[in-house]
């Protein structure tokens, strides 16, 4: 019994070490001594450089890649047919929901099908495109996907240094890069953008920049619904600074500024929302077509957890043993296990606002499930792209054990190439 105990002291000690700011005992006696100051001594701008030259990098890698890609895998018969180099180096990357994005910032809402993709990133593709001339379009669009990559390093390095130090930021930016999903913030997709903005959203929000906070928050609905999630996280941070309990009562303790601060961040994602509803109405006559869209032609269904989940358990054991069924259904139930059992078993070591960002990206991932589809969970793990809070999380571990950065560098850099090629190629993958 003595060396039980022994044992859990010490792997107790060396989680506490892990979570370290993120220590409930520390937000405990920070929460005694009043609402925390902004930082005012953060030097944001190296945090930011440091960001932007890991971006580049990243960037050039991913050039290489796709030039190998494309001459000596299967997807070699594309070059051969299809545009000359090197725009063939990012038409390699024009597929799926792409391909939507790109003909929405080219013909904007033709059809019913199309609300299912928010409006900030086709906008951003055409504001991208006016500097490059007629005809480049395409061009664009994946110039586009990849600025928005660039705001979710900065902001993810801004979050991590804001919660650790600075040197955490390389860090997290790492745990990103070699999550076998993240070859999505090569392709233009939302996924980058949308990371970007609700990191920057927690981060003002940690700082108390409310207003910044909304914005970011306003920009993140007009990109895509998961902007939802950012709702209780921000109106946690604006509660803990002013909200106490006095006489046995709970009470507003801010004045009239922090009062429109409340009612900003409360009606910013409701707002983005409106705004492009009201949009629908106006082209479709029906606000909510975005909503109907997802189970009229993708087929999603609302449906509870403890429906869904022993549906998807039965597929995957019912999927013939070690087939490209159950390899599919691994690539978005592995990272959706993972990012459950992460968030829930540091509940009470993370800051309140970044487990009920994650509990809620979590509940999206999974709320709307294709029952008709094996893989009834469908590009979750895509989704958990947006994970920002288990970023930061893996990047202290891995800054911490060397062999664990080892084993997810390796393994997740040979996942995310092989994953890559099939995307690059055209196969579906999530």
């Amino acid at each position: 019994m003595l060396g039980f105990a022994a044992i859990r002291g010490a792997l107790e000690e060396r989680w506490r070490i892990v979570l370290l700011p993120f220590d409930a005992a520390a937000r405990a006696r920070a929460a005694a001594s009043g609402p925390p100051a902004p930082r005012s001594t953060f030097r944001w701008q190296p945090v930011v450089a440091q960001a932007a030259a890991l971006w580049a990098a990243s960037r050039v890698a991913l050039l290489a890649y796709t030039f190998f890609a494309l001459h000596l895998s299967v997807p070699a018969v594309q070059v051969r047919f299809g545009p000359p180099f090197p725009d063939a180096l990012y038409a390699a990357w024009q597929h799926w929901d792409a391909n939507w994005y790109f003909s929405i910032a080219r013909l904007g809402y033709w059809n019913p099908q199309s609300t299912a993709f928010f409006p900030l990133f086709p906008l951003l593709i055409q504001a991208v495109a006016l500097p490059l001339g007629p005809g480049q379009l395409p061009l664009a669009a994946w110039l586009a996907g990849n600025l928005g990559t660039l705001l979710a390093f900065a902001g993810l390095a801004l979050l991590a240094a804001q919660e650790d130090t600075p040197g955490a930021a390389p860090w997290a930016l790492r745990a990103l890069v070699v999550y076998p999903l993240a070859f999505f913030l090569a392709a233009p997709y939302t996924e980058g953008l949308f990371l970007g903005l609700a990191a920057f959203a927690l981060f003002f929000a940690r700082r108390g920049a409310w207003r910044w906070a909304a914005l970011c928050a306003f920009l993140a609905a007009l990109t895509r619904l998961t902007a939802l999630i950012l709702i209780l996280p921000l109106l946690w941070e604006l509660a803990r600074r002013y909200v106490a309990r006095v006489d046995g009562r709970w009470r507003w303790m801010g004045g009239a500024r922090e009062l429109g601060s409340a009612a900003l961040l409360l009606a910013a994602v409701p707002a983005g929302f409106a705004l492009y509803a009201a949009y629908l109405g106006a082209r479709f006559g029906d606000p909510l077509i975005f909503l109907a869209v997802e189970q009229v032609y993708w087929h999603h269904q609302s449906m509870p957890l403890w429906q869904s989940l022993p549906t998807a358990i039965g597929n995957l054991f019912a999927a013939p043993p070690w087939s490209h069924e159950q390899a599919r259904m691994f690539v978005d139930y592995v990272p959706l296990a993972l990012f459950a059992g992460l968030t829930f078993a540091t509940l009470r070591r993370v800051p309140m606002a970044f487990s009920l960002y994650m509990l809620g990206l979590l509940f999206l991932s999974t709320a709307s499930p294709i029952p008709g589809n094996g893989d009834i969970y469908l590009s979750a793990g895509r989704y958990l792209l947006a994970a920002a809070p288990i970023f930061l999380l893996a990047g202290r571990w891995m800054r911490r054990a060397p062999w664990l950065d080892l084993l997810l560098t390796t393994g997740g850099v040979a996942i995310q190439a092989v994953l890559a090629a099939q995307f690059i190629s055209g196969n579906w993958i999530i």
